[in-house]
């Protein structure tokens, strides 16, 4: 599943997690370079002090979305089946 993947990230506001927190998966090989200067904090990449109620935050966040991943899914489908249902419904449109 990973293969070939150097890395993801993810915001947590992008599903209902607070904003201002997000990760940074990678692949160790390669060479990042610290954008923010100022401290040695992971491993050099990132400076301040880490903002433990946010990354709590996040971890909660993900795992509900894990756990709704199916009933999220669901309502995805019915909104789709609405919206093209909609659709029919309009003259002279092609889709």
């Amino acid at each position: 599943m990973w293969s070939g993947l150097a890395g993801f990230s993810l915001s947590a506001h992008k599903f209902h997690g607070p904003k201002g927190i997000g990760l940074l998966i990678y692949d160790s090989k390669l060479n990042l370079n610290s954008q923010m200067h100022g401290g040695k904090q992971q491993f050099g990449l990132r400076a301040g002090t880490l903002a433990v109620p946010l990354i709590l935050s996040l971890a909660d966040s993900i795992k509900l979305a894990v756990a709704r991943q199916q009933e999220t899914q669901n309502r995805l489908q019915e909104l789709q089946n609405y919206f093209l249902q909609g659709l029919k419904k309009l003259n002279n449109l092609f889709y």
